[in-house]
């Protein structure tokens, strides 16, 4: 039974515990690609505000995302170009799915 333990360190403290099969099994979390703009929630692209090439400052509106009758403008978190829009209107998108590559 002890051999179930598994020890990790935490803020200088080394703890000793049993993970469960569902943590053991978790997919490991990657840092978000800042050249990737993806869908926070799923929904239906109805309007699309730029195209490959365009620049775009901070706050530029790049597409409206509806989910759930609201109708949610998506603007750029950065200054840059956009290199290609994997989406058009009225399509749907999941969750993660990326919809805008910056250069």
């Amino acid at each position: 039974m002890l051999e179930d333990l598994k020890k990790f360190h935490l803020d200088d403290t080394e703890y000793e515990t049993r993970l469960s099969r569902m943590f053991e099994r978790r997919k490991p979390w990657i840092a978000p690609n800042p050249r990737i703009m993806a869908a926070l929630i799923p929904g239906v692209v109805t309007t699309l505000s730029v195209h490959a090439g365009q620049k775009v400052r901070r706050g530029d509106p790049i597409l409206i995302l509806e989910a759930m009758k609201m109708k949610n403008p998506v603007v750029a978190l950065r200054e840059g170009t956009i290199h290609s829009v994997r989406v058009s209107p009225g399509q749907m998108v999941t969750k993660g799915e990326a919809m805008v590559e910056f250069e």
